[in-house]
């Protein structure tokens, strides 16, 4: 049996930039006014007016422009890590490991051509920035924006153009073209240390949770139709048919599949009606099929045994991991999966934020399903995972996982040692 720890794959996930620093969202209101396609367009920029000056509804928390220092700092650490660890790029004299830069949406606040346009080129710059690296991009509910708060534009036969143009938009670039994401980017296979002549290898997915129409999309709310999930179902199954050994399956989804809300996050109360907000639609039915056995052959491993996403602009969980994945109660996830939300990377909270760089403190989740549940809310992150086969754990990956986040006093993304941690998960 070998002795050495064998690399798979690396992922540096990013998520939530919110592009917007070329674009106001107050022109498409105002061009409405200009044009007179919407009845009570004034009414209606006045409305939005009152939101921004009031905040209401968190309006601020994501639509301040992003930390171009952060932008830049990013850059700086994608250009630096093959020299700081080169045996994950080809300089440790074995198979060279995969790395990917997974982006779990929201690339822009607005869903303006001209944001889509600028992150869409940061993100192929980046990934270039890393010697063999590649590109994963998925859409969020931000991007189906159609220039401003799709609730401040709908209204009557208008919104059923304003909508189709939005999405003709998204599929503009070939990365957001949904269907390709169920394709999975694969990892070359290295030799099970504990079953001779069998290979291990991790497989990433992508999933589509946006909603488009402007009542789900004006609370955030996502979901994943039933067509999109059993598709993804029969390509795992169909991936794992045409591949010899067992896979680490990671699915990319905007919306948490697991997350501990608070009930203020998750509600809109008035005197009247309670309306849900922000979470994932049938998010708890959709675990249970992501848990369930992919088939007999492979035991009880799940059809996914790890989830990425972002969307609340928090890190979760925001502790360090335990050493077993089936320590960890994430919700609805089975005991064999994990869920890991990154918070936004570049995005501000406000003004006063990035004038003093600070970070902000992990913040507790009191939640039945989630004991011990932290966020960690600072405005500016990333985390970093790296999958490994370490012989002394059978039948299992190893992850590594370091969450950095960016302070203004020293210009540069630091690991945060609270966060870093390495757990295992059994395939």
């Amino acid at each position: 049996m070998a002795n050495t720890v064998a690399r798979l794959a690396q992922v540096i996930h990013v998520t939530d930039l919110h592009m917007c620093r070329d674009y106001k969202d107050r022109r498409a209101l105002e061009a409405e006014c200009r044009n007179g396609r919407l009845a009570f367009a004034r009414a209606r920029l006045a409305v939005r007016d009152a939101v921004d000056r009031l905040d209401l509804y968190g309006w601020r928390e994501g639509t301040l422009d992003e930390d171009v220092g952060a932008e830049d700092a990013f850059g700086r650490y994608l250009t630096e890590l093959p020299g700081s660890a080169p045996e994950w790029f080809g300089g440790g004299g074995e198979a060279v490991p995969a790395t990917w830069l997974v982006d779990t949406g929201d690339l822009t606040t607005y869903g303006d051509a001209v944001s889509m346009t600028r992150g869409r080129t940061q993100l192929e710059g980046w990934s270039t920035a890393l010697p063999g690296c590649r590109l994963r991009s998925i859409f969020g509910n931000h991007d189906a924006w159609p220039g401003t708060q799709p609730a401040f534009l709908a209204g009557g036969s208008a919104w059923v153009e304003i909508e189709e143009a939005q999405r003709r938009r998204v599929r503009e670039w070939q990365e957001w073209q949904s269907e390709r994401w169920l394709t999975p980017l694969v990892s070359p296979q290295v030799e099970d240390p504990w079953r001779p002549g069998d290979k291990i290898r991790v497989e990433l997915y992508a999933v589509d949770s946006v909603r488009f129409d402007w009542w789900a999309n004006s609370r955030a709310i996502g979901s994943v139709g039933k067509e999109a999930r059993d598709t993804l179902v029969r390509e795992i199954e169909s991936q794992s048919g045409r591949s010899c050994g067992r896979a680490l399956r990671v699915l990319a989804i905007h919306h948490p599949i697991a997350f501990p809300f608070q009930l203020g996050e998750r509600r809109i109360r008035s005197l009247l009606f309670t309306l849900q907000q922000m979470c994932l639609d049938g998010g708890d039915g959709f675990a249970r099929e992501l848990q369930q056995p992919l088939h007999a052959s492979h035991g009880d491993s799940p059809r996914i045994h790890v989830v990425l996403s972002g969307h609340t602009h928090a890190a979760f969980p925001g502790t360090g991991l335990p050493d077993n994945v089936k320590e960890i109660y994430q919700g609805d996830l089975g005991a064999k999966q994990l869920q890991l939300v990154g918070g936004p990377l570049m995005l501000v909270r406000s003004s006063k934020a990035v004038r003093s760089g600070a970070g902000d403190d992990p913040e507790p989740r009191d939640r039945k399903k989630y004991p011990a549940a932290t966020i960690f809310p600072h405005s500016r992150q990333f985390q970093q995972l790296r999958f490994e086969i370490d012989p002394r754990y059978r039948d299992s990956v190893r992850l590594n996982r370091v969450v950095l986040a960016y302070h203004a006093g020293i210009a540069e993304y630091a690991e945060l040692d609270d966060l870093g941690s390495t757990t295992t998960l059994p395939l």
